[in-house]
């Protein structure tokens, strides 16, 4: 029995000598665990919790951060010289943080990187010229934009006037947290876009003209002009119907401007045709060329043909539908059959009646004083001769001294050659 207890008491003491050495186990543990999670410094055991720094603001340029260590140490030693809790920050770097709690001490880093300044590149897009289009175009990229002209567009046009004249012109971006600006100097050129101003009556051609309204100061300054003519000053006639236009260059300018088409009255509407032969015939007929017109004769007629059978100067006048402008023509019959008068001066006659030799056309006999054209010079041709007796004007065949009149020296030579 004895042996028994001795059995159990010995089995219980082993039973207890575990237990103790379990115990002693977990505690190793749980100190090693917080010992993980934090540092020990300078032996003994020390332990101290590890400070986390934030960051309170934005890393930008011309700014400052606020680092920020959780309160309750007994110490702060910042590598900025700071020893408070909290330190301004206004360049990048790593910063490095001492604290101390009692005899214990902990070391960590914190990195700041400020971003670069948001500076973007404004472009020029075309020619500082009033009138025209400039654009200033910021570079890509940004989250936003704002110009100093109340706009918020990456790109604004400029014409010269008013807000979008000459000046300075900024852009302000935005890049994340920070912000930015750029800034351009533009000046216009003084000068102005040029405008025409046609003077005269288009229904008088010969006062007609186009000139450049501004093209002198202080109204526009010009280094040079050309009309699509090829004239080079300021004030062009204009002779023809058409459009017309000006180019400008003043330093680096250029302007062109046109002028509406100009319509001038068509000469050839008012074209007279002649029908018979007014050395042959005992009248002729006189016809406006062109159909569809009003049609006023100088003898009143308001037809489009008219016969004329005495000699005079016959005036056609027609209105153009295009210009409104009246425009007339004239032709002169100086001779209508009537033997004996002064000729003819119609091109497609000879000023001597009946005796033509060319059947109409102006064709001179070969042998003078034959002017009917017979090959011979014969009484009838001294007849003729007689009716032109003392002529002055259109007298070529009669006059054969030529001295300008037919005489009796020309009636010597014309006998002299009857056969």
């Amino acid at each position: 029995m004895k042996t028994y207890i001795n059995l159990f008491a010995s089995l219980l003491f082993i039973l207890i000598c575990n237990l103790s050495i379990a115990q002693s186990t977990n505690n190793t543990a749980e100190e090693q665990s917080v010992l993980t999670a934090s540092q020990m410094l300078g032996g003994g055991g020390c332990v101290i919790a590890t400070p986390t720094i934030t960051m309170s603001g934005y890393p930008c340029p011309g700014t400052s951060v606020q680092l920020i260590a959780p309160t309750g140490y007994t110490s702060y030693d910042w590598s900025n010289g700071s020893d408070f809790w909290s330190t301004s920050i206004t360049d990048s770097g790593i910063y490095q943080l001492i604290v101390t709690d009692e005899d214990c001490s902990d070391t960590v880093n914190y990195e700041v990187n400020f971003a670069p300044l948001p500076a973007p590149e404004i472009t020029q897009i075309g020619n500082a010229c009033p009138g025209q289009t400039l654009t200033l175009e910021a570079s890509a990229g940004y989250e936003s934009y704002n110009w100093n002209v109340v706009q918020n567009t990456q790109s604004i046009e400029l014409n010269g006037y008013g807000i979008y004249g000459s000046g300075t012109y900024t852009v302000n971006v935005q890049s994340g947290n920070c912000s930015g600006s750029s800034s351009v100097e533009i000046q216009f050129a003084a000068t102005e876009p040029p405008y025409l101003v046609t003077t005269g009556g288009i229904c008088d051609e010969n006062t007609l003209i186009t000139q450049c309204g501004n093209c002198f100061p202080p109204f526009a300054q010009v280094d040079s002009l050309v009309w699509n003519t090829g004239a080079t000053t300021s004030a062009i006639p204009i002779t023809e119907s058409g459009l017309y236009y000006l180019t400008t260059y003043f330093e680096q300018c250029v302007y062109v401007v046109y002028e509406n088409y100009i319509e001038l009255p068509d000469d050839s509407l008012a074209e007279i045709i002649i029908s018979g032969d007014p050395c042959m015939d005992e009248q002729v007929i006189l016809t406006a060329a062109n159909n569809g017109l009003q049609y006023q004769w100088s003898n009143g007629a308001t037809t489009q043909s008219i016969v004329v059978n005495e000699p005079g100067v016959y005036v056609l006048s027609i209105v153009d539908s295009l210009t409104g402008c009246t425009i007339s023509s004239e032709i002169t019959i100086s001779y209508i059959n009537g033997f004996g008068e002064l000729g003819c001066n119609d091109v497609n006659a000879c000023n001597y009646n009946a005796f033509s030799c060319g059947g109409g056309e102006c064709v001179y006999p070969e042998i003078p004083g034959d002017v009917d054209c017979s090959g011979l010079v014969t009484v009838t041709d001294v007849i003729a001769f007689l009716s032109y007796f003392g002529c002055i004007e259109y007298c070529e065949p009669f006059d054969l001294d030529d001295d300008g009149i037919v005489g009796v020296t020309d009636f010597i030579i014309l006998l002299g050659s009857v056969q």
